[in-house]
């Protein structure tokens, strides 16, 4: 079930666009500790962390925000919601201002399918990439079935495209396509 960002986090933005990154629209951080680096121009925020920026949310543990550059390291918990998607794992590197991510041992929900894999990266807001991974529409933390790619294109309500795919039924093989 992966309802909108309002709905999943009372305090995400409810702005329906992500800005232009050449507009002077701010990165917003709140948590429960907060360390500003005037030099740096950076913030580092500990504790029930929420990063907003236009319709890109970000919860965590611990995170370090640029300011000038719009880019974070998160990690601990690392939620990230951005329209209809819900990006999941331990860590990421995140450009708020080019939408662009890379989070190791990512999960992706981009209703109706749920992915995994060792490398997702956000290449922009309509294209994911997923490297030895899997996507399934079970919804389950061990899903019934999968298909399993070394690499797969993500394009967010539109497409998938993965070659030399393997169609896995509780976690056995049980189909490969070889394109």
């Amino acid at each position: 079930d992966v309802l909108p960002p309002a709905k999943k986090n009372p305090a995400a933005p409810i702005t329906q666009n992500t800005p232009n990154p050449d507009e002077k629209v701010p990165v917003e951080v709140a948590g429960d500790k907060l360390e500003y680096s005037r030099d740096a121009k950076k913030v580092i925020a500990e504790g029930h962390v929420i990063v907003s920026y236009g319709e890109v949310s970000l919860t965590c543990d611990r995170v370090e925000v640029f300011f000038d550059e719009k880019k974070a390291y998160a990690e601990g918990h690392v939620v990230l919601y951005r329209g209809q998607d819900v990006f999941r794992g331990d860590k990421v590197y995140y450009d708020f201002g080019n939408d662009i991510g890379s989070f190791p041992d990512g999960h992706i929900a981009d209703a109706p399918w749920y992915s995994t894999g060792e490398q997702v990266e956000q290449v922009n807001k309509d294209k994911i990439e997923v490297y030895n991974g899997s996507i399934t529409s079970c919804d389950l933390d061990r899903p019934h079935y999968a298909l399993t790619s070394k690499r797969m294109t993500i394009y967010p309500g539109d497409k998938v495209i993965a070659r030399n795919v393997v169609f896995r039924v509780l976690n056995r093989p049980i189909f490969w396509w070889p394109y």
